[in-house]
């Protein structure tokens, strides 16, 4: 495990800029001109994400943690909101920037196996992927 590598050491305004992609998880619920049984979920799930995002770019163990809870709420809420998706390609990205380059490619296999299994099981969408 590795702390984030960052020019000069400080994040600045990268974990700000990254949260652009947060917005697919509200694009159902647009889409579906949606009552509030699905925009509750949505505001939900990201009242439970930014913290634990803003954690990985901490670093350490809490950090583990964090990415790992994030890909478990991508898992969560994908059946039920095809943009939760992002919260894999969080956890995926977050990865990379939390372990050594053989950790990191086995997590990412893991989470692709994942993505795979609850794909298959539960017939989710070939764009899912």
């Amino acid at each position: 495990m590795r702390r984030f590598s960052i020019p000069g050491g400080k994040a600045g305004w990268a974990p700000f800029l990254y949260l652009f992609y947060i917005g697919f998880v509200f694009v159902q619920p647009i889409a579906n001109r949606a009552g509030w049984h699905q925009w509750l979920p949505a505001l939900g799930s990201v009242a439970v994400f930014l913290p634990l995002y803003f954690a990985c770019w901490r670093g350490g163990r809490l950090a583990v943690r964090s990415v790992i809870a994030i890909a478990v709420l991508g898992f969560a809420y994908c059946p039920f909101n095809g943009g939760a998706s992002a919260y894999l390609i969080y956890a995926a990205a977050l990865f990379g920037f939390l372990f050594r380059p053989g950790l990191a490619f086995a997590c990412l296999g893991a989470l692709l196996a994942g993505i795979a299994a609850e794909s298959w099981l539960l017939h989710l969408p070939v764009w899912f992927w």
